[in-house]
């Protein structure tokens, strides 16, 4: 007999225990990349954690859209017709995105941005992960506005995602910056200018957004998620083991940032994930798996104080004056866990404000982000 399947709304909580995962896993990645001593990143158990480390991103930005598939379910009529719930959602983007740019300006301070030289205004407009999730979700938007069947958007994203991902290495190819601006060649530049361009990184909002779509479609969830969840250990073992036989493409030695293997790679851990937690929610109910479900559901919350504390200045001081650099693996469990629990712990109540009392929030909100913008305009370069 078929086990029985609750009904859809108590089957999203993996989700968010999904991205929950994924915004406190990024810390230890920022502060093992920033702070751990060199010497210690070689051999086996590094190379294993760095594989880890490189779904975090992934998972972040393939969470985003399912998520975008989650809401479409619910407002797709309303996106159509330009209402309410689609000007808030564009201007939530619009948020995030000064969000995104904030965080990325020289320092706290407008007179100090204004001065900025080449070097400053290419990381002031490098995609990172939260631009990267705001401009797919206005063309997933955009998307919707003009497509009326959901089924013809769930094709649409599937195919989004398979043409960037063999796409890549042609478009990673060529210098972006002598056929346009410095925006918007800069969705499309690489390391050292972006971190996470378009390709192929929109490979994996939109795969998220069209496996979504699909589970959500699916008569037998449990038996699509057995299904995604086998054939995700193949693709994963089988790329893998040959990735060090492919060696008749020319992009051998960028394997591991534009090859079409690595994002299928890549991907096919987020299903593996995807599928997984979903296979076993229900042992996802006891407390750590609600402390992850808040943070899934305040991930960026989380995604910005970690960066704020990790990369960011509090005047003159940066957080390597308290607990200097080239830190040993068992000094650096000690900021990793201090960070994780000061991020949870604020998430909780955070969250737990907007719930009881969402009219304050929203007021606070505000305020806090009235205070940030004052500050930035009238703080010194100096500062």
């Amino acid at each position: 007999m078929q086990p029985k399947i609750p009904s859809a709304p108590q089957r999203l909580a993996f989700i968010d225990v999904l991205r929950g995962w994924a915004a406190l896993w990024m810390i230890e990645t920022h502060t093992v990349n920033e702070y751990l001593n060199p010497i210690f990143k070689v051999g086996f158990p590094f190379s294993w954690l760095n594989i880890s480390n490189g779904f975090v991103s992934v998972v972040f930005i393939f969470c985003a859209g399912a998520g975008f598939w989650l809401a479409l379910e619910r407002k797709h009529d309303d996106y159509r017709q330009l209402g309410q719930g689609f000007r808030t959602y564009v201007l939530r983007l619009l948020f995030v995105l000064g969000i995104a740019y904030l965080l990325q300006t020289p320092k706290f301070s407008l007179a100090r941005t204004l001065s900025s030289t080449p070097e400053d205004i290419l990381r002031l407009l490098q995609c990172n992960v939260l631009h990267l999730i705001v401009l797919c979700s206005f063309a997933a938007l955009a998307s919707a506005v003009f497509i009326k069947r959901k089924h013809f958007l769930k094709l649409l994203f599937s195919s989004i995602a398979l043409i960037v991902i063999p796409l890549t290495p042609a478009m990673r190819s060529f210098d972006p910056f002598a056929v346009m601006p410095t925006f918007p060649a800069t969705l499309f530049a690489g390391q050292p200018v972006s971190l996470f361009p378009l390709f192929p990184w929109s490979a994996y909002f939109f795969a998220g957004a069209a496996a979504t779509a699909f589970f959500r479609e699916a008569q037998d969830k449990i038996r699509l998620a057995r299904i995604t969840a086998a054939a995700s250990v193949c693709i994963i073992v089988l790329i893998f083991t040959l990735k060090d036989g492919l060696h008749i493409y020319s992009y051998q030695a960028q394997w591991w940032s534009i090859s079409p293997e690595h994002t299928l790679f890549r991907i096919a851990g987020a299903l593996l994930l995807f599928s997984g937690l979903f296979l076993i929610e229900p042992l996802l109910g006891g407390r750590a798996g609600r402390l992850l479900k808040t943070a899934g559901q305040e991930s960026l919350y989380i995604y910005v104080l970690q960066g704020i504390i990790i990369y960011g200045t509090i005047g003159k001081y940066h957080l390597y004056d308290f607990i200097g650099k080239d830190l040993t693996p068992f000094e650096i469990f000690i900021p990793i866990t201090a960070i994780m629990i000061f991020c949870q712990s604020t998430a909780m109540l955070w969250h737990t404000v907007k719930r009881k009392y969402p009219a304050n929030s929203r007021k606070y909100a505000r305020i806090a982000t009235t205070v940030t913008l004052i500050l930035f305009v009238i703080l010194p370069p100096k500062f």
